[in-house]
């Protein structure tokens, strides 16, 4: 390989760095290299500037990090393009306490429990992909109609069904989903709670977006979540509906010129993490976070045996139904 012969401003040759960079220089020309390096910052420099160079050609060269790079992004490619396939879903109409309801059953668990409208707007997109195939009745599906009915009715306060993510979105879908899943009978939470509890206290419209799309109506209970004033706001039922099943669920309600309103000053305030119970006006409050936050009526308490009365308000020698 012929070198340029150059001669830098400390007089030494160019041409040597250049060697010593490619590895190719003798034991004595690397000596003397580096022996002058130690005392020349300038020809380290360019030394250095010779060495990457030169370590870039040579990964340039390495085709095997390229060929393997191009086997993930086909293997990648494949897998999207991959049919997924097809789900079995027995579905069926059933009129409740509530107003129609479309119900679905499949292998893993119960996909779909929405309002007509937005049951044929899910089950046709899918259907149009060829994800799913919709077959009627069916025996496990008689059983969960018998089931949510009974629900409706009062005579029994929680529904223990698997339930198959079909519908879901997305990951932040899914975690907003979860949380409003952990809301207990008879308790409500804000939207602001939600996202403070998912660590993203900015993301309130986005929390509202996830529940309104929520495939799963009163299973995953996004009637539960209110604005953070106690404001009866955004449901995919209609606000009649979800008047309808807070007051099934013994909270008490408050109609006001603005709209109707949790009412407050009859509830009980939960501490959602530590699972706790106070008066509304308790000193104790001041430190909750929306997050950590639920109200509860006074069914809820009686519903949920883990929480315990606050030590600070002693909300349990309240009146029946007045917290206050």
């Amino acid at each position: 390989m012929k070198h340029r012969r150059t001669i830098l401003p400390c007089g030494f040759q160019e041409e040597a760095l250049i060697t010593a960079a490619l590895e190719e220089a003798d034991a004595t020309l690397q000596r003397a290299v580096y022996t002058h390096m130690h005392q020349c910052q300038a020809c380290c420099e360019v030394f250095e500037m010779y060495r990457s160079l030169n370590q870039t050609l040579t990964r340039l060269q390495d085709t095997s990090t390229l060929e393997v790079s191009l086997r993930q992004a086909q293997d990648k490619l494949a897998q999207r393009l991959r049919p997924k396939p097809v789900v079995r879903l027995h579905c069926c109409r059933m009129l409740s306490a509530v107003g129609e309801l479309c119900i679905a059953v499949s292998e893993r668990g119960i996909p779909l429990v929405a309002w007509p409208e937005k049951a044929t707007q899910l089950l046709s997109t899918l259907t149009a992909q060829g994800r799913v195939e919709v077959q009627e009745d069916g025996e496990e599906l008689h059983a969960r109609v018998t089931e949510l009915h009974a629900y409706l009715a009062g005579t029994c306060d929680h529904l223990h069904w698997p339930l198959d993510e079909l519908f879901v979105r997305s990951p932040f879908q899914h975690d907003v989903l979860r949380v409003t899943a952990e809301i207990p009978y008879g308790a409500v939470m804000s939207y602001q709670g939600i996202a403070d509890a998912l660590g993203r206290p900015h993301a309130v419209r986005a929390v509202a977006q996830a529940l309104r799309r929520n495939p799963l109506a009163i299973v995953i209970p996004c009637h539960r979540v209110v604005g953070r004033t106690g404001h009866l706001t955004g449901y995919a039922g209609g606000l009649e509906r979800k008047r309808a099943l807070l007051a099934h669920e013994g909270i008490p309600l408050v109609a006001r010129s603005a709209g109707v309103f949790i009412d407050r000053e009859r509830m009980y305030v939960g501490w959602r993490a530590e699972r706790a119970y106070c008066r509304p006006h308790c000193p104790s409050l001041t430190t909750i976070t929306p997050g950590d936050t639920l109200l509860l009526s006074l069914r809820a308490i009686t519903a949920q045996h883990n929480f315990v009365p606050c030590d600070v308000c002693h909300p349990e020698e309240a009146s029946v139904g007045d917290p206050r």
